[in-house]
């Protein structure tokens, strides 16, 4: 079997991009109604942060080699497909990220308003809620624990779960 010639890979790396496009503008979409959810942010952890950080020096690695042609791609589209990796690494939520706002909170790719919660209860340096049926957590030092229950409670009332204090 033959290798493909410039012009199919060039191609093929032009249709990779625009999927990669297409799943871009879904992430922004997304980030944009969670960050609706949860308003302005208190806290935010986002964890596998060296993973992330080592796959984003991995894909700038790649496009140096591109741009230095030692990698035999077709510079222009490979360089596409790189850009767009980069910032759908850099712009998705990771499955552990933890955010908790003025309006809700959210763990990964979920976002919930208080409102809308299940359950909740606020222990140690967490807020447990319920996300379809499972406990989930959010990273809340316990400094912001007496304004987060007084709005947890005007937003969300009779939801504290009883094993929560």
């Amino acid at each position: 079997m033959e290798p493909p010639d410039d012009a199919s890979f060039a191609a093929l790396l032009s249709a990779t991009a625009l999927v990669q496009f297409l799943a871009l503008c879904f992430v922004l979409a997304w980030n944009a109604r969670a960050r609706r959810r949860t308003g302005r942010l208190l806290c935010v952890v986002r964890r596998g942060l060296r993973t992330r950080v080592a796959l984003l020096a991995g894909v700038v690695l790649l496009a140096v080699l591109c741009a230095a042609g030692t990698a035999q791609l077709p510079l222009a589209p490979a360089l596409e497909v790189l850009a767009l990796t980069l910032m759908l690494l850099a712009l998705q939520p990771g499955l552990a990220d933890s955010r908790c706002g003025e309006l809700g909170v959210q763990i990964g790719w979920h976002a919930r308003r208080y409102e809308d919660l299940e359950e909740w209860r606020l222990t140690g340096d967490h807020l447990r809620w319920k996300l379809r049926g499972t406990w989930v957590a959010c990273d809340v030092p316990a400094a912001l624990h007496p304004d987060l229950r007084a709005r947890l409670e005007r937003l969300a009332p009779g939801r504290e779960s009883r094993f929560s204090r």
